[in-house]
């Protein structure tokens, strides 16, 4: 495999280019996915210069393969070349890239309580979330309108449970 790099925003390998933000931060992602917005939201929380490069997962450019061989949305492209593919692997890194912008707890149990949280939301409301935007039919949208309805009822549960725990400290998580 031959790689190469000019002063240009390219990498080539074997011949085929992919652009990318040189000596800065190049974030692939789709504007309709809701975890890209994750990835989003901390470049911009933490006011770091970067570039945006829209991917169509159902249509990617064919070099998109060398930026994320799974062809999955949600990647980043740091300064040093490193490519990081899951949106809140790359909220970690800018979170310990950028301390003083707070976007995570600096103590470890808040951390793990933040992930209990994330983790939450995605098994409990996220599906439902984006089943209802791709719905086909009012009968399906209702039905999964339901389905998160559950999942927020769960959730809180859940929330209220860890908030009232000695270690809730004063918050749910």
């Amino acid at each position: 495999m031959n790689i190469s790099s000019s002063s240009s925003s390219r990498v080539t390998i074997d011949g085929v280019e992919y652009p990318y933000e040189k000596d800065g931060y190049t974030i692939y992602c789709n504007r309709l996915c809701f975890l890209d917005q994750r990835v989003l939201c901390a470049f911009k929380v933490v006011g770091v210069p970067h570039s945006i490069i829209h991917i169509n997962v159902y249509n990617p450019p064919s070099w998109y393969a060398l930026v994320n061989p799974p062809l999955t949305t949600g990647v980043l492209r740091t300064p040093d070349g490193t490519i990081l593919n899951d949106s809140m692997t790359i909220v970690d890194y800018v979170a310990d890239s950028f301390p003083s912008a707070n976007l995570m707890p600096h103590d470890a149990i808040g951390r793990a309580q933040l992930r209990m949280f994330v983790e939450l939301f995605n098994s409990r409301l996220s599906p439902y979330i984006f089943r209802i935007l791709m719905s086909g039919s009012v009968e399906a949208q209702r039905s999964n309108f339901e389905l998160l309805l559950a999942g927020a009822r769960e959730a809180n549960i859940h929330i209220v449970k860890q908030w009232q725990r000695p270690s809730g400290g004063g918050g749910p998580f």
